[in-house]
């Protein structure tokens, strides 16, 4: 939004009532001059001393001129003018607080500065004379002051619509020019108005005076102010009844959020309670977590030390039980081998006794073959008895062993004596290694005894009740 602008125009007579475009021209000189002979409350006397002026600087000295020149001049019938007459004229350039909020002071002062500038050179084209600006600085917003008069003293007629026109045209079209963001002043623009039905007329006449009361512009600085002033306390008051509403609303939610306090302190209260008591059950399965965690390690501890020494003792009861089946295993085997040692010279003696048997065989088969021969022409089977007889005195066999076929079998039955007596060494073995491991538990059962738990040991490591020995 651009900067907003007034230039209200006051004609200005002697002893003049103070109306919206008229005015006292010593009051409004002085007021504007360096004696500051102001009613604004809001005048700072104390920067008064940055104000600016070119021509005129006492509103005394400017009104004395100007009633000096008035003096000086007659009418169409050459008579002095009137007391009322227009002797001087004065015009404010009054930008708006809030378009020049952005600004600093010195931007501030150099666009009011070239606005008095700009303002006096339209008047100037105008055929007014510039007598005094004034640049003040010791009121709320910075602004200017631009008086003069009309040395024809036809200012009644040269101070109307059409200068109001151009002020407001030209005016915030030059200072855009110079780079200010200002907005257009309202404008009575008479040729459109021209060309406008009467209708139409009335409505866009009636929009500029609405425009103008919106503006608000041609009023005085108190004036001007007193309304600023009743807007503030009107927006104030608003203000103040919407905190009012506020502090109402914050006061019944501060209630509110005291009652919440309370329940929430409460409610705290039971869960520090409630977590305390947590506390208390954890720190408990704690110590209790602790204390199984020792017993844990000394059973670990004890089942180690005693793994061990079970392993100790069940590596002395194996090496014991080891050396004796070693023993016994040795001494069954040497008795299985005298006992074969025995079988096999049995059976060397039989086998001598067959070889004798069947020399005797022979010889008497010889012999009876002779007898035979001699006798067989008379008794042949009387002979063969004789011979069987005989044969059987002279071996003490059986009568059947005389013929190869009884020779046969003789020696088959001998066979079969041998194998049977080498099929009874592992049998011997057998029976002779039972008794001795029956033994050799019984001398471990002797070594193991007073050793508590041994027996479960053996048990789990065996899976049987002589733990891999008879009883």
């Amino acid at each position: 939004m651009g900067i907003r602008i007034g230039v209200p125009v006051l004609k200005l007579s002697r002893g003049a009532k103070q109306t919206k475009r008229k005015g006292d021209a010593r009051k409004v000189a002085q007021e504007a001059g360096n004696e500051r002979y102001s009613k604004d409350q809001d005048l700072d006397r104390s920067r008064s001393r940055l104000n600016e002026y070119t021509g005129f600087k006492s509103g005394k000295a400017l009104a004395d001129y100007w009633e000096a020149e008035a003096a000086k001049q007659t009418d169409a019938l050459g008579r002095p003018l009137k007391s009322t007459a227009i002797t001087g004229f004065a015009v404010i350039f009054k930008p708006d607080m809030e378009g020049m909020e952005s600004m600093d002071e010195a931007e501030r002062k150099q666009f009011v500065r070239d606005g008095i500038s700009v303002t006096a050179k339209i008047l100037e084209e105008s055929g007014l004379q510039v007598d005094m600006t004034a640049l003040h600085m010791d009121e709320i917003v910075e602004h200017g002051h631009i008086l003069g008069h009309d040395p024809e003293y036809k200012a009644a007629k040269k101070l109307d619509i059409r200068l109001y026109a151009k002020l407001n045209k030209e005016l915030p079209r030059r200072l855009r020019e110079m780079g200010y963001d200002v907005e257009d002043l309202a404008v009575y623009d008479s040729e459109k108005v021209a060309q406008m039905t009467p209708e139409e007329q009335a409505t866009y006449r009636e929009e500029r005076i609405q425009q103008k009361r919106a503006k608000k512009h041609g009023q005085s600085s108190n004036a001007y102010k007193r309304e600023k002033l009743e807007e503030a306390e009107t927006e104030l008051k608003a203000q103040r009844e919407a905190l009012a509403k506020q502090q109402a609303e914050a006061e019944a939610r501060l209630k509110d959020l005291e009652t919440e306090r309370i329940r929430l302190a409460d409610q705290k209260r039971i869960q520090d309670k409630r977590q305390e008591e947590l506390d208390k059950k954890e720190q408990a399965q704690k110590t209790a977590q602790e204390a199984l965690n020792a017993q844990k390690a000394d059973l670990a501890r004890d089942r180690q030390n005693f793994t061990a020494e079970c392993g100790k003792w069940q590596e002395k009861a194996n090496t014991a039980l080891r050396e004796a089946i070693n023993r016994e295993s040795q001494n069954a085997r040497n008795q299985v081998q005298e006992q074969y040692k025995q079988e096999v010279s049995n059976l060397r003696a039989l086998a001598d006794a067959y070889e004798k048997a069947k020399q005797t065989y022979e010889l008497s088969a010889i012999q009876a073959k002779g007898i035979a021969d001699g006798r067989s022409a008379n008794k042949p089977e009387q002979a063969l008895n004789l011979m069987r007889k005989h044969i059987t005195e002279r071996l003490n066999v059986k009568a059947r062993w005389i013929d190869p076929q009884s020779m046969r079998e003789f020696k088959s039955i001998t066979d079969f004596a041998y194998q049977q007596a080498l099929d009874a060494t592992p049998r011997v073995h057998y029976e002779e290694q039972q008794k001795r491991t029956a033994k050799a538990a019984q001398n471990v059962r002797i070594a193991r005894n007073g050793v508590p738990g041994i027996e479960d040991i053996l048990q789990k490591s065996y899976g049987k009740d002589d733990y891999g020995m008879s009883k």
